[in-house]
């Protein structure tokens, strides 16, 4: 009985390697469908960690201890959730590196905002400031490749101020060198300046010709890359923030409703400073807006650092 079992195995193995062609299986190719089906679910589990986030910053808002460690136990539930969320997405094959690297870094931010949150100093929480800020970071730059990859960001950034005609003519100024920006406030007051000077109402496009004008005074600095969407973080000597938006967008622009555009530049350093343009008709009022240390470097940041 042992050798008819021990036979017939042998049997059913050869017919399996025969049925093979005695090659090991070769992993089938994301359809299309599949592709779109996972690029939705992460959009839609993205779309809430910005929510959440946006949330959770604007509790650090108002000075003290409490609200400090409230804002980072709720940036560290968004982060969570999205970690949470995309777990549950049968993500594309070939993006497996990209969405275990983005796992591993929020992984690592969350236990950094854990010991943050944790504090009971001031002194204990800013030592702790440098720590998840790098993180947060590591795990913002991760994510970015996976959003970028799969195309599930909800900013129509192809094209962002790429239409229509400006009369400024390029900066010569002494930050600037090819395309590194050495001083990011000088450089944010040189775009405010250039974006009241260029702004109209009237252009079709959703920059009123604010982002046309920036890359005319910065063209190698700021080329079809070098400005992204609002919610995104500003790339190395880029911008985030392009689209001038009225203050409350569920009603039509007036004196009372007034247009703002806000946005965070970065320089070589890494550092970053932030700016609104604001008014109505143009917004053409300009307004330096300062960033607490480890917010996002983003136009959305600024956007609730102004209170908008």
């Amino acid at each position: 009985m042992r050798r008819s079992a021990a036979a017939l195995l042998m049997v059913l193995m050869v017919a399996l390697l025969a049925a093979c062609g005695g090659e090991e299986p070769r992993p089938q190719p994301t359809s299309d469908a599949e592709r779109n089906q996972a690029a939705a679910a992460f959009a839609k589990a993205y779309t809430a960690f910005r929510s959440e986030f946006a949330a959770g910053t604007a509790l650090g808002e108002d000075d003290g201890l409490k609200n400090a460690t409230a804002s980072v136990r709720a940036i560290r539930a968004a982060y969570f959730n999205l970690d949470t969320a995309t777990r549950e997405i049968d993500m594309p094959a070939d993006l497996t590196d990209d969405v275990n690297a983005m796992l591993g870094a929020i992984g690592e931010l969350i236990a950094a905002l854990d010991k943050q949150g944790a504090t009971t100093t001031t002194e204990d929480f800013e030592a702790a400031n440098p720590a998840s800020s790098e993180a947060l970071k590591q795990a913002d730059d991760a994510i970015q490749v996976v959003v970028d990859a799969l195309g599930a960001g909800s900013d129509a950034e192809s094209g962002a101020g790429t239409t229509g005609t400006t009369t400024q003519r390029k900066l010569a100024v002494d930050y600037v060198s090819g395309e590194t920006v050495s001083d990011v406030d000088a450089w944010v007051g040189d775009l405010l300046k250039v974006g009241a000077g260029n702004v109209n109402h009237e252009t079709p496009a959703e920059d009123m010709g604010v982002v046309v004008a920036w890359r005319a005074a910065f063209p190698q600095v700021l080329g079809e890359s070098g400005v992204v969407g609002y919610e995104r973080q500003a790339p190395e000597n880029g911008v985030s923030g392009f689209a001038v938006l009225p203050r409350n967008d569920q009603k039509e622009a007036s004196s009372k409703n007034p247009y703002y555009l806000a946005f965070a530049a970065r320089d070589a350093d890494g550092d970053c400073a932030g700016g609104v343009l604001s008014g109505y008709p143009d917004p053409t009022d300009t307004r330096v807006v300062e960033l607490k240390p480890g917010s996002r470097c983003s136009g959305a940041a600024v956007a609730a650092a102004a209170g908008y």
